[in-house]
């Protein structure tokens, strides 16, 4: 497990916490295929996956949505690298095998033109559910900006990655609890919810969301995948 800072045990994953369109751009449980995990590392090291998603047969990259560390690389987010685990149990894998991130391409440039990328090689094609937040905050030009993030993971048929490893969990009962909170957005202190309903419903015409624009450069490392969709 050597791409993942702390130790993350099937252990740990087992103890239950508590807690429109063709687009994922709003607070909701998303059915996605996970095509790909894409990874940034800024000049700090800090660590973000972006996952590449098919969603009611949309491709799209939600960009920064499972940030796996500060900004400043100061710390591990708390429950971040357990989201990440998460989604290899649900794939059938172990998470103590994700290994260091690999290059590929894939086809998420403008208009789908391949782009160069690195990945998390063991996780391609899983379909799973997403519990995306829509968070909402402005950028040091006093626009509005939004992104999609990923709070948690979820089986096909609803079972929280505890409840999938321990069978005395009840199945679903998770995911019952959060019913009530699934449509909450987070705002920034410096704004309030009228004013992004307003920025909403006007558009979104103050600028371009945080949640499509283009990834942050990439890192380099050794390995390499086959291209996207074609086999080895």
């Amino acid at each position: 497990m050597a791409f993942l800072k702390n130790k993350v045990s099937k252990e740990e994953l087992s103890v239950e916490k508590s807690g429109g369109g063709n687009y994922i751009g709003q607070s909701g449980v998303y059915d996605v295929v996970v095509k790909a995990l894409v990874v940034d590392i800024n000049d700090k090291g800090a660590r973000t996956i972006s996952p590449f998603v098919e969603y009611n047969g949309q491709e799209q990259t939600l960009y920064g949505a499972l940030p796996l560390d500060l900004w400043d690389n100061s710390k591990v987010l708390d429950g971040a690298e357990e989201t990440l685990a998460g989604m290899y149990i649900i794939a059938g894998l172990d998470p103590e095998d994700i290994e260091e991130p690999i290059e590929t391409e894939l086809p998420i440039g403008k208009a789908g033109a391949m782009k160069d990328v690195t990945v998390l090689q063991e996780i391609e094609d899983v379909p799973m559910k997403f519990r995306i937040q829509m968070e909402y905050y402005k950028s040091s030009t006093g626009e509005i900006k939004e992104k999609a993030v990923l709070k948690d993971v979820f089986s096909t048929d609803g079972k929280s990655v505890a409840e999938i490893l321990d069978e005395e969990l009840e199945p679903g009962s998770r995911l019952a609890k959060l019913e009530p909170y699934l449509d909450k957005i987070k705002v920034s202190k410096d704004l309030t919810e009228e004013e992004v309903k307003a920025w909403i419903a006007n558009g979104r015409k103050s600028g371009n969301d945080s949640s499509t624009t283009a990834a942050k450069k990439r890192p380099s490392f050794g390995s390499k995948k086959p291209k996207f969709g074609s086999k080895e």
